[in-house]
């Protein structure tokens, strides 16, 4: 199932600023173009040497030291054809952003923009940096900020996002791209084959965007010392009757589902999600246990009724620094890499899925024993089931598709299903190391 692959927001247009130039080259050039009254910092960058990919935007508030952690990361993936046109590529190379709530305080801050090429190199944008200043914000939601750490990796859910994982970070770096609400780490399903049409998502709706709340609905957060527990309905990703060019397919009808119309018939589900995440499994310290417990609501089963399930348990989307993909086969020891990645290549199988950075020194893979390597899903269901990854472009998702039929009867009842997947992290030789130990110790599903 297709997910985010573009920030659904207006790119302003300033065409003064399309004056800059710069040999053909490695280094990203681009413009900061401004911060409107809402706080959303906004303009262009490109990699010239790599003009048809987007890159990430890195934004700095009151000091352009990448030794501190940047308030707001966002990748250059918005339309600008006065860009394409004035430079003559293709692509889309437009950035927006929106200025955290820490730093709305009615004080006067500078924001600085930088660019990163595809090959590391580092670039400060014309026009940065920007002042700003702008109010406290009003009714903020706090319900579901959360942090936990242990054996050196961090991860942190945030309201703005319902609950989801908005950070998980290991040895100074952060994983987790958080563009928009469909990109943190989280989870999600979609019902009867209706991809967009039907698709709670635990971090909010496509029309969140970048924003800084989000439609779900944050019903708990629990901390302990080693785990936190949120419980939300999620929002429906489409507004009831929003179309998609992702609706999916309905059998019945041999078309796409209600003419690619959402079905749900409200902004929020009545489902909802418990989700809990701890640090560490047994006396392996470099696991994430990600557990999930769905509970579906009679209401909307009674208006559309779930025959098939395909669970994201969870789509993890990954900054571009992860866009090295493997398959490891834990019984046979074998890592094979993926060498035909491209943009919008994505691929599913029942071999466990890695990302990582291009020297290996960072890495995160995902196992579940409810995708067994026998009794593979056929042909027909084998794109979307099992251990994915997707490479969009400037972001990289791999996620865990579980693929769900009723156990008894034609549909599913309104009760809870339960579901456990771990993430593991490290450098490549540990992840390994760690999937092949998870592989053999004869787990089975929650």
């Amino acid at each position: 199932m297709r997910h985010r692959s573009a920030v659904a927001v207006a790119i302003f247009l300033l065409f003064s600023t399309l004056t800059v130039r710069s040999p053909l080259s490695a280094t990203p050039i681009g413009y900061f173009d401004g911060i409107d009254g809402n706080g959303t910092a906004f303009g262009w960058a490109v990699d010239v040497a790599v003009p048809d990919r987007s890159i990430e935007i890195t934004l700095f508030v009151d000091t352009h030291s990448f030794s501190s952690e940047p308030a707001i990361r966002a990748d250059a993936e918005g339309a600008r054809p006065d860009v394409n046109a004035d430079r003559q590529i293709v692509g889309n190379h437009g950035f927006v952003a929106m200025i955290p709530a820490s730093f709305r305080d009615g004080k006067s801050h500078r924001l600085f923009a930088f660019a990163t090429g595809f090959d590391g190199k580092i670039a400060e944008l014309e026009g940065s940096p920007k002042q700003f200043q702008l109010p406290p914000l009003a009714d903020r939601h706090l319900k579901g900020d959360g942090s936990i750490s242990a054996n050196g990796i961090a991860i942190a859910t945030a309201a703005r996002f319902g609950g989801a994982i908005a950070s998980l970070r290991w040895n100074g770096i952060e994983f987790v791209d958080t563009q928009d609400h469909g990109r943190e780490i989280q989870t999600a399903w979609q019902g009867n084959n209706a991809g967009e049409c039907f698709n709670p998502t635990e971090a909010g709706s496509a029309n969140d965007s970048i924003g800084l709340d989000t439609t779900s609905e944050v019903l708990s957060a629990t901390l302990t010392e080693n785990s936190i527990t949120t419980i939300s309905h999620p929002a429906f990703w489409l507004t009831p009757g929003q179309t998609s060019a992702f609706c999916g397919f309905n059998p019945a009808q041999q078309s796409s589902w209600e003419g690619g119309r959402a079905l749900n018939r409200t902004l929020v589900s009545s489902s909802t999600i418990k989700k809990t995440v701890a640090i560490g499994y047994l006396d392996i310290p470099n696991v994430v246990v990600y557990d999930s417990e769905i509970t579906l609501a009679a209401a909307e089963l009674g208006y559309f009724p779930l025959r098939f399930i395909m669970l994201e348990n969870p789509a993890a989307y990954l900054r571009h620094e992860f866009s090295h993909l493997y398959r490891y086969d834990p019984i046979s020891l074998q890592l094979d890499s993926n060498a035909a990645i491209q943009p919008h290549f994505s691929e599913a199988s029942p071999l466990p899925v890695i990302a990582a950075t291009a020297d290996r020194e960072h890495a995160i893979g995902m196992y579940t024993p409810e995708i067994p390597r026998e009794g593979f899903p056929d042909a027909p269901r084998q794109r979307f089931s099992g251990y994915t990854f997707t490479d969009w472009g400037p972001v990289v998702s791999i996620s865990v598709h579980i693929p769900a039929m009723p156990t008894y009867g034609l549909e599913f009842a309104p009760r809870t299903y339960r579901h456990r997947t771990f993430m593991v992290i490290g450098r490549i030789s540990d992840v390994t190391a760690s999937l092949q130990r998870l592989a053999l110790s004869g787990l089975s599903g929650k």
